[in-house]
């Protein structure tokens, strides 16, 4: 482990001996939470403040990702299962992992005891506790500890005496979403801050490089008024022509552009940084080295030709055709 890891552990150590059971910490992407994490499920179990743990996601892909994780390195000590896939047998586990939306689905977190988990951890925690998945979160008791690398302060410039809505729950609905307060951080300090500026300091991280990829289209999704665009419907009476206003959050839901796809794809393939380090590994599993391959389905069909141009010293073009 990284010193930084080591006193994020030792940071829990102190909290539990001042009697705290919640706790947070906030660390940048690609420091390594989870391995983290496991550091902190490994000191649970072992010290016996913890019989079973329970990891919860809030995406399939981080759930089986964050289960080999804890397989591979806790697998000489504990086991771990997919709560969906171990369903009979999960208690022969001492670290369940789980989606939020998997306990949600019928309330079948209520199979269980509230005391089923000792230790209860929520990744991405700044998105884990809000809505119904609040539910699953509380219904445990015992330690619980958030991960995530931005959480959300929603009581910093709120006034509860001069509130900006009507609403007279507004106090309550931000209380209830502010992760500091959530984990037991009422002065707005995690248990523990591991931050960008950090990484980068001690040479385990980059600061992010910035590339200007604008189109008019983004440009205009992205301003007050939105981007305006004639839209053709079918009705029985024949084609209908009417303007539309889309924004941000109607890009690639309701609305759609392959010339701004295209330079999306192409600014990421030609200034993504890749991971020398990994390439080969990632390669003997034919996985598209620096970005990955969810992100390489991403790109549009028409456009995968180019990708040989700026990874051809990787991977041959048939591994993604």
């Amino acid at each position: 482990m990284r010193t930084y890891q080591q006193r994020a552990t030792q940071s829990i150590q102190s909290a539990v001996k001042d009697g705290a059971t919640r706790f947070l910490f906030e660390m940048a992407t690609g420091t390594g939470k989870t391995l983290t994490a496991a550091a902190v499920i490994k000191l649970f179990l072992r010290t016996g403040n913890a019989r079973r743990v329970l990891f919860l996601v809030d995406r399939l892909e981080l759930e089986d990702q964050a289960n080999k994780a804890f397989i591979f390195l806790l697998k000489n000590d504990y086991k771990s299962v997919v709560y969906k896939e171990s369903r009979d047998d999960w208690r022969k586990a001492e670290i369940v992992v789980t989606t939020v939306q998997s306990l949600l689905f019928n309330a079948k977190y209520k199979q269980f005891a509230p005391t089923d988990f000792d230790l209860v951890i929520s990744d991405e925690a700044h998105r884990s506790i809000g809505g119904n998945a609040r539910a699953v979160f509380e219904y445990f008791v015992g330690y619980k500890l958030g991960l995530t690398a931005t959480p959300k302060d929603y009581l910093k410039k709120f006034d509860a005496a001069q509130p900006s809505t009507r609403d007279p729950r507004e106090s309550e609905r931000r209380l209830l979403l502010d992760t500091y307060r959530t984990f037991g951080c009422e002065s707005g300090e995690p248990t523990y801050r591991y931050s960008l500026l950090d990484g980068v300091k001690d040479g385990f991280l980059i600061n992010p490089l910035v590339v200007d990829a604008r189109t008019a289209v983004t440009t205009q999704l992205l301003s007050d008024r939105g981007y305006a665009a004639v839209v053709t419907d079918e009705t029985p009476e024949g084609e209908k022509s009417s303007e539309q206003v889309f924004k941000q959050k109607n890009f690639e839901k309701q609305f759609f552009s392959e010339p701004t796809n295209r330079l999306l794809c192409e600014t990421l393939l030609k200034h993504g940084l890749r991971d020398i380090i990994e390439t080969k590994r990632l390669t003997d599993l034919n996985v598209y080295p620096a970005f990955g391959m969810s992100d390489f389905k991403a790109v549009p069909p028409a456009w995968r030709t180019r990708i040989p141009e700026y990874v051809k010293d990787y991977v041959p073009l048939n591994q993604f055709m």
